[in-house]
């Protein structure tokens, strides 16, 4: 008697729908630390020293200035990232086949305009 053996083909599109879902939870976790980051820098730290007077004052506002500037810059780079299309290849693109050696070298020759004898000159 002769026994097949059923080979189960790996689904890479169930796959990539998996890491599309922990996408979404590393964005959540992203903003979780930020939000952390604040609550332990503004809140805690910074805002009871708001209140004093003299010369900490003026350096907590300077300081919650410079916090506030580099949290909205990190955040708007952040988001700009993750909402940014990533785009895609062409549907009639074909590497580059070289035939002497039956591989495809697509780093060279017209893509970059520069071919590989040149480039060593």
């Amino acid at each position: 008697m002769h026994r097949s053996r059923v080979v189960m083909a790996w689904n890479v599109f169930k796959f990539c729908t998996a890491l599309r879902s922990l996408g979404s939870i590393m964005i959540l976790l992203v903003l979780g630390i930020v939000s952390v980051t604040y609550y332990a820098v503004v809140l805690t730290s910074y805002d009871p020293a708001l209140y004093d007077e003299g010369l900490t004052s003026v350096v907590v506002v300077t300081v919650l200035i410079l916090f506030h500037g580099l949290l909205v810059m990190l955040l708007s780079s952040y988001f700009s990232i993750v909402l940014t299309d990533l785009g895609g290849v062409l549907p009639n693109w074909r590497p580059i086949m070289d035939k002497g050696r039956g591989e495809d070298d697509s780093l060279t020759g017209s893509d970059f305009g520069v071919s590989l004898a040149n480039a060593s000159k």
